[in-house]
């Protein structure tokens, strides 16, 4: 008995050894720090302490999924969600505040028991450099990973990384009376370059920042502009970054295939088609020909669209009220438009510019201070209006920045009051 130091008790393979383990996980509240996915990390697991590299996934970015299951897919997550505030539980319960994490051991087996806690911290650093304190995250291990290799891991824990792709509408065909003024055919640029083979995109899906979902029908010429057909028709109008290209990458696959399916698509289009007019051209107007051909300034198409503005409560019986009045769910969704100002020390975004929270002609000061939170989990506070188009300034800095770029999800959590600024 002098000779072993310690031992498990237990029933043949219930305490295996493994290479790899998801555990789901909650940060600890006193650690302040940044956590990136493929850190590496001290992983207290059972009676060992190793090194492991971290991948942190969650269900959707914000809501957790109650099981693992091997074969599910999963969003990949640039970091440890930072644990949310109070006031946002209580808008909306549901949020999870938990996360998945696939742990890969470096180089050793770890022997442990099925449900084990699991511990992540930074032992190697300072209480200071370490965000205030060294431990990082805790929770239970989920499932047993035997494989090993990245590879290997790919059928197992499917990991996937949203991309998006933006380029240009150079022009669409002429809507018609019997059509509703929907295009269905539109030229764009800008998506590949001149070089790549066009054969290899053909079929892919793009979605109008209208929300309209087209197919990339052909080549255009020898350069890169193609043919794009939407089948249910588009209200898109010609403008730079008005096609998106959204599809899915799997980490662990060594090819660099597109993968495509719901959930690219925006669920929140950055343009509203129903804030938007058409002014149909009459039956003398000549369509606008895919061929390219020359057209003198009297046959092109002239088409306007306009923000639909507010207009005195007698005029509005008669329109929707949906298209005159904001809307008063607590919890509204917009797009982030673009990053704002320069970037704090540690690379993240100390400010951005949002859209789509608000309509032109609402008055956002009453909410500024509220909480807004990306799809990532990192949460900012709404400053207040940005421009007269409806868009809206939002702070991270407080939180220690964000990683979002342009065309993430934000979230805006609204506090109870009335439109006219004063508490319920």
């Amino acid at each position: 008995s002098g000779l072993v130091e310690r031992g498990v008790l237990a029933a043949p393979g219930s305490v295996p050894f493994i290479w790899a383990a998801v555990a789901r996980i909650r940060r600890i509240r006193f650690f302040k720090g940044v956590c990136r996915t493929e850190s590496k990390l001290h992983i207290t697991v059972g009676h060992t302490t190793c090194i492991a590299t971290a991948y942190f996934f969650g269900a959707d970015g914000t809501i957790c999924t109650d099981l693992f299951e091997p074969g599910q897919q999963f969003p990949y997550q640039e970091e440890l969600m930072p644990r949310p505030h109070a006031d946002i539980n209580e808008l909306e319960p549901d949020i999870c505040t938990e996360q998945f994490v696939l742990l890969r051991f470096e180089d050793v087996k770890v022997h442990c028991q099925t449900d084990a806690m699991v511990i992540g911290s930074r032992l190697s650093e300072t209480s200071d450099s370490a965000g205030g304190c060294r431990l990082v995250f805790h929770g239970r291990l989920v499932y047993f990973v035997e494989a090993r290799e990245k590879k290997e891991l790919a059928d197992i824990v499917q990991l996937y990384k949203i991309k998006q792709k933006t380029c240009a509408i150079l022009k669409v065909e002429s809507p018609s009376s019997e059509k509703n003024g929907h295009h269905y055919e539109a030229l764009a640029s800008g998506l590949f370059s001149s070089s790549a083979p066009m054969r290899q995109f053909v079929g892919l899906k793009v979605q109008a920042n209208t929300g309209e979902i087209g197919t990339i029908a052909s080549a255009y010429g020898p350069n890169d502009k193609f043919k794009v057909s939407f089948k249910t028709g588009t209200m898109v109008r010609p403008g730079p970054e008005a096609l998106y290209l959204r599809y899915k990458r799997y980490i662990f696959r060594p090819n660099k295939t597109m993968y495509q399916d719901e959930d690219c698509y925006f669920k929140d289009p950055p343009v509203k088609p129903e804030n938007l007019l058409i002014n149909t051209p009459s039956r003398k107007n000549k369509k606008i020909g895919m061929k390219g051909e020359k057209k003198t300034d009297k046959d092109k198409l002239e088409i306007s669209i306009v923000q639909q503005k507010k207009k005195p409560a007698a005029e509005n019986r008669s329109q929707p009220i949906a298209s005159v009045l904001p809307s008063t769910n607590p919890i509204r969704h917009g797009r982030l438009e673009r990053i704002k100002g320069d970037r704090l020390e540690n690379g993240r975004a100390a400010a951005v510019i949002a859209e789509g929270f608000f309509v032109a002609e609402e008055d956002q000061r009453p909410y500024i201070g509220d909480v807004v939170r990306g799809q990532n989990g990192d949460t900012g506070k709404l400053v207040g209006p940005f421009g007269k188009a409806g868009k809206s300034k939002v702070d991270f800095s407080q939180e220690g920045g964000t990683t979002l770029e342009a065309g993430a999800t934000l979230s805006l959590f609204l506090s109870d009051k009335d439109y006219s600024g004063a508490n319920k």
